[in-house]
């Protein structure tokens, strides 16, 4: 059960007593949440996922990049309770002046773990903003992409459901209606089930929702990949950068606990939730393994090169 939950763990150890939570081994009088937490780290870093960036090319000043996110545990990922949520920031780095530098992000967070575009802004998805589209109103999200061009869109492997009147909900008593479902699936699933005996709705339970017709995320393989293409301006040399992809974990997403906190009710109804509220807004994530409200599951780095260079960018593989 050590999974990727260190966020409940962290508040277990700077507010334990609070929460009830006993610090010390009644025994040996060690505190061993420290101890739990370097297990979890170790455990969610080596055996939850991988990433790895392919097929680099380049073509003028368009670059291009797939990455490929391979889930590693026996379940879907993230798993339980749906307002867990994975995301990949894919960044374009020039280092040419001596230091590092962003030139170009995907899936970048602020200093509260939200989403935000390449003005810093916060993303409109990540509150399900209201939306009008093609004449029909509806609440802005991230669905799921299998190329990504633009910092507003970002690959986020999440279960989004509606109520019954078609908002979405984090309530478990209201969900009417599975928008999307992205998490990860786990290798040698198979959309007929694993036994021709398995009850239908058993099977289909399973099944991911609002994926499209990406036929390499459902081929069993437990992994998916996202195709980056980016066009510079003319002063940055594509074959002179580093491209970093790095898939990030929130135990709770924000919209989660915009929704805990949301219209708290006054007396005794509410003091839980306001002591909750008391403690998340208090809670210190710098030099955490969750700072910046985000745990870094897995990486990957590479540097473009000259043998990048394609006199053409192709399109995106789905093997």
């Amino acid at each position: 059960f050590q999974g990727l939950n260190v966020f409940l763990l962290e508040a277990f150890r700077q507010f334990g007593d609070v929460l009830g939570v006993r610090m010390p081994d009644y025994e040996t009088g060690v505190e061993g949440v420290h101890f739990a937490i370097d297990n979890y780290v170790q455990n969610a870093r080596k055996h939850t996922a991988t990433v790895e960036i392919l097929n680099v090319e380049t073509s003028g000043q368009t670059i291009a990049a797939d990455v490929k996110v391979t889930n590693r545990t026996g379940h879907r990922l993230p798993s339980g309770v749906g307002f867990r949520r994975l995301w990949i920031e894919f960044l374009l780095i020039d280092s040419t002046h001596g230091h590092d530098r962003i030139i170009w992000a995907s899936g970048q967070t602020n200093a509260a773990g939200v989403l935000v575009g390449g003005d810093g802004r916060v993303l409109p998805s990540e509150f399900f903003e209201p939306l009008k589209r093609d004449g029909r109103t509806g609440q802005a999200y991230q669905p799921h992409h299998r190329v990504i061009s633009s910092p507003e869109q970002v690959q986020v492997y999440e279960e989004l459901t509606c109520d019954a009147t078609g908002r979405f909900t984090t309530s478990f008593l209201h969900r009417a209606q599975d928008v999307k479902d992205n998490r990860l699936l786990p290798q040698g699933w198979s959309a007929a089930g694993p036994d021709p005996a398995m009850p239908a709705a058993f099977v289909e339970a399973t099944h991911p929702h609002g994926v499209g017709d990406d036929p390499q995320y459902a081929d069993g393989s437990g992994s998916d990949i996202v195709s980056y293409r980016v066009t510079l301006p003319e002063c940055f040399d594509c074959k002179k950068l580093k491209l970093k992809a790095t898939l990030y974990s929130q135990a709770w997403a924000p919209y989660y606990l915009r929704d805990r906190f949301a219209e708290i009710p006054e007396g005794p109804e509410g003091d839980a939730r306001r002591r909750l509220f008391f403690l998340l807004s208090h809670l210190k994530t710098e030099g955490t393994v969750i700072d910046g409200w985000r745990f870094e599951v897995a990486g990957d780095e590479k540097e473009v090169t000259e043998a990048d260079e394609k006199p053409a960018i192709t399109k995106k593989r789905c093997s």
